[in-house]
This record gives C-alpha cells, structure tokens and sequence, in this order.
C-alpha cells in the first residue's frame, strides 16, 4: 500500500487529538497482517469469535493504520471474515508513525486486561442470558466461575469433597478488595508458599488464630 502523508487532525483546547482519520469498507484479503502482532489465536478462541459473530453479527471494526496498511487490531477477525466468504469487512483507519504502531500494538490488548471484573455487575449480566451456540455459551459460565473464585480459588478444605455428593455444587466465598488492597493481600498469599489461593488464604487464618490463643482449624 503506498504512503500517504497526511495531517493529523489538531487538538481542540485541552482536548484529546483524533488519529482516526477515516472508515471503509474493505475486502479482508486485501488487508495486511502486522509483521510484529505477538497475538495468537488458540482453536478455542477461533470457535468461540466465529459463534459470536454469527449469532450477533460484526460488532467492532478492525483498526487499520493508514501510513502503513498494517493492522494495528482486529487479525483474527480479519481471518475470520476471509475464510468465511464475506466481500467486505469494516475498517477504521488512523494515521500514526511506524514507531507510533508500535507502541500502539504493544499497549492495547495489555491496558485491557489490567481492567478488573465487578462480580456483581458480571452475575447480572450474565443472569438469564442465553446463547443458541453451546461453546460460546460455556465460555461465558466459565469466565463467570473464574472471576468469581480469581481471589480465593477452591476454599474447601482439603477431603471435605469425599463426603459429599459428587453432584452436589461447592459453597464459594466472594470478597470484596479495593485495589489499594490487593497488594497486601497477594503478597500475604504469596508469604504462604501455598499455590492454591483458597488454602493459602486458610494458612493466614491460621496463622493469625495461632498466634492469639485460639485454636486452629484443621
């Protein structure tokens, strides 16, 4: 794709500067792969994206940089569109440098994962939700399971499921940190030497009960 210099739209008074300087609808094979995108895409993910998008149609645009044609987000969805067919995929394009897509490219999808789950807000989200396609739907309650026990992991006590039924569901504790909390605790967590959070967070209990008088739990 040739070069084009473009100008760079300026900043209202104390505003953000806009690099995205246009949309299009494009023919997916025709958009180039970023030599440096450090992404891969498990068989998994491809199933569950490919559901998605049937199920709910195209939702988000791939990003595109104009100066270089390189996709700067949006590759499995790009792949996705040209194995399947379609003519046209949609494109928001931005005009930033090479060493500006790099920068670009090593920030978004890690500044998105920093982001933390409310379990509340995720319960109420999920509650009668419904989707006809089995793989997607059960990412969906495994994602919920997962951030629902990211603090505290198994809490049972080792054994306690040998007396139960095996069908029976295993009661869970969700607390709630505030970020500036959850240093200490995961250094406490990490002081213990135990890989399951669920009883290392048991061992501090202990711990603590031990060194004020009372009597351990086994």
């Amino acid at each position: 794709m040739p070069k084009t210099k473009l100008t760079p739209k300026e900043a209202p008074p104390g505003g953000w500067k806009s690099r995205i300087v246009g949309h299009a609808k494009v023919c997916p094979k025709k958009l180039a792969a970023n030599p440096l995108n450090f992404r891969t895409h498990p068989l998994r993910q491809r199933e569950v994206l490919k559901a998605a998008i049937e199920e709910l149609g195209f939702v988000r645009s791939v990003t595109v940089n104009k100066r270089t044609g390189n996709i700067v987000d949006g590759h499995e969805r790009v792949l996705q569109a040209a194995d399947s067919g379609q003519p046209t995929i949609d494109v928001e394009y931005i005009d930033v440098s090479e060493e500006e897509e790099r920068k670009i490219l090593a920030t978004l999808d890690p500044i998105a994962e920093l982001a933390t789950v409310d379990g509340g807000k995720l319960d109420e989200l999920l509650h009668d939700l419904a989707f006809s396609d089995v793989a997607l739907q059960q990412m969906l309650l495994e994602n919920a399971e997962q951030n629902s026990e990211a603090l505290l992991g198994d809490v049972s006590p080792s054994g306690a499921s040998e007396n139960r039924d095996l069908g029976e569901k295993r009661k869970q504790i969700k607390p709630v940190l505030y970020a500036d909390q959850v240093a200490t605790f995961e250094t406490a967590l990490a002081k213990t030497g135990v890989d399951n959070r669920g009883q290392a967070l048991i061992e501090i209990c202990n711990f603590y009960l031990e060194h004020h008088g009372e009597k351990a739990a086994g």
